[in-house]
């Protein structure tokens, strides 16, 4: 008896997409008088796809057992119309080492008119034996097809799951940040989960995380924007070096693809005194769906996490790392910056230690997010508002809090925590992050944050770094010093009265912000050498 597993996916970039059905094929022959058959999976297709592109359907097989099969023929017809089939050789060895094999069908499809389209497939013998057990041997899924819009402005949502307990998460944890600084349009969400044999050995753990990682499990491991590029669902493991680029190629891939989405913040309200946050979430559609379950959520994430030193438990903050030497127990190459700390055990917040970042804090609308603001079926042109309310607690530190939405599409999960459509269990449309103390004066609504009262004095401006400012207040204020995509490349902390500030930063036109207590001033800053 053969036995077919699809382990992974691939697609091109437009205007070629490629589509991958996970499969697994269970193939007999019948000379040894057992059943010849296979067994497919649920098509694994981009739901979303523009008209006039080209999309081919192919197969990732791996052969894990039995004799070698040396053709397939195969087959797909779209909202029941003609059959479209396909004869494929092949050189599948029996076992076959694991490794796997990609077949792609010769003739793709091509849609010309926007629309929601039945896609049916069916492999139809094995060394061109008939199936004798059809019903297996066929599946059925939807795709949308629209045209492209230029308001599109697609971002990419890496979920890492990680530990402060799981000594190759440093790993992973370091070559995310490679990852995500190479590129404005990716964000990171450090999804910290607790060992199951020790509930209290990582502090920043959260239910979220929790019910996220009972589908994608792994550590380290990353989902991009949540789609399954494995057919048993684990995450990419970032602590592998040789991983880094696929990692990054499958989120390029994403960002080029279709999403009928955009996403938005507005309304920013925060009350730094009762800790307060207001915030509405904007989905706005570009394209008309006539069926899904489409959500929006809200996600806070923390930077710079500093453990207080005033636990008992301060082992839950600090950081394992199997990095510490070049013979720790690791897969992969040593990294180079993480052997430089030589410590097994990283201490958080301390001197050549280790300091948490994008952590996961709260996802208002739990990991599937919020129904009931986006129908069934949403049209072109519209946008879709859900308004949050939310007090941050105070061991939070207010000023590293960032936000993150996101619509969704949502899958339900069966009792065993899989999928009910395991190839695509929750998409992230799209996605948009912002910092709780805004960049912008335009975001900031009055009443609570005001641009009134006695203004610092800034000078000299334009400056060649070295900066003088008076803060006329009696309190502490923050410095945040943002470049022109919003990004926050400078902040500290000024105290009452005269500060002199030296700004590492590039020479460039750069937005200043004073942030007190209930107020704010924005300020054109000029940086020269």
């Amino acid at each position: 008896m053969q036995k077919f597993t699809a382990l992974n996916a691939k697609a091109r970039l437009n205007p070629i997409i490629s589509i991958f059905i996970f499969c697994q094929l269970l193939i007999a022959a019948t000379l040894s008088g057992q059943s010849n058959s296979t067994e497919l999976y649920p098509l694994s297709l981009p739901v979303y796809n523009y008209i006039d592109s080209t999309v081919y359907i192919g197969y990732l097989i791996n052969n894990n057992m039995g004799d070698t099969v040396h053709s397939l023929s195969i087959s797909y017809t779209v909202n029941g119309g003609a059959r479209v089939s396909a004869t494929i050789p092949t050189w599948v060895t029996g076992s076959n080492g694991g490794k796997p094999v990609s077949l792609i069908h010769p003739v793709p499809l091509r849609i010309h008119a926007a629309g929601d389209y039945v896609i049916h497939a069916t492999v139809d013998s094995i060394d061109h034996v008939a199936s004798d057990l059809p019903s297996l041997d066929s599946v059925t899924t939807y795709t949308h097809f629209y045209a492209a819009s230029p308001k599109l402005h697609k971002r990419v949502v890496f979920e890492e799951f990680t530990g402060a307990w799981c000594g190759h998460c440093s790993g992973g944890a370091y070559d995310m940040q490679t990852i995500v600084s190479s590129d404005t349009d990716f964000i990171l969400v450090a999804a910290h989960v607790a060992s199951s044999s020790k509930p209290l050995d990582d502090s920043m753990n959260t239910p979220e995380a929790v019910a996220m990682h009972d589908v994608w499990a792994g550590y380290p491991g990353v989902t991009i924007n949540r789609n399954v590029f494995e057919s048993d669902g684990r995450t990419y493991a970032p602590n592998a070096l040789y991983m880094v680029p696929l990692i990054e190629g499958l989120a390029n891939q994403s960002k080029s693809s279709p999403s009928p989405a955009n996403i938005s913040i507005s309304n920013l309200v925060y009350d730094s005194v009762k800790r307060l946050l207001t915030v509405d979430v904007n989905a706005e559609f570009l394209a008309t769906i006539s069926h899904g379950d489409y959500r929006v959520n809200l996600t806070l994430i923390e930077d710079s996490i500093i453990h207080p030193h005033d636990s008992i438990v301060d082992y839950s903050w600090n950081q394992n790392n199997y990095y510490f030497s070049h013979l720790s127990p690791v897969l992969d190459d040593t990294i180079p910056a993480l052997f430089s700390l030589g410590q097994e055990l990283l201490d958080n917040g301390k001197p050549g230690g280790w300091v948490h970042n994008h952590v996961l804090r709260k996802m208002l609308g739990g990991a599937w997010g919020d129904t009931g603001t986006v129908p069934k079926h949403p049209t072109a042109g519209s946008t879709y508002t859900k308004k949050y309310t939310f007090t941050i607690p105070v061991e939070w530190h207010d000023r590293h809090i960032s936000l993150v939405a996101m619509v969704q599409e949502f899958h339900p999960i069966n009792a065993s925590h899989q999928p009910a459509n395991w190839s695509n269990p929750d998409l992230i449309l799209n996605a948009v992050k912002q910092p709780l103390f805004p960049a912008k004066q335009t975001i900031v609504t009055t009443g609570i944050m005001t641009p009134q009262g006695a203004k610092a004095r800034i000078y000299p401006n334009p400056s060649n770094g070295m900066v003088t400012i008076e803060n006329p207040g009696a309190q502490s204020a923050i410095l945040f010093i943002n470049d022109m995509s919003g990004r926050t490349v400078f902040e500290k902390t000024l105290l009452s009265g005269s500060n002199t500030v030296h700004i590492d930063i590039s020479p460039g036109i750069y937005q200043l912000s004073v942030v007190g207590s209930g107020t704010i001033q924005n300020e054109k800053l000029v940086i020269i050498r």
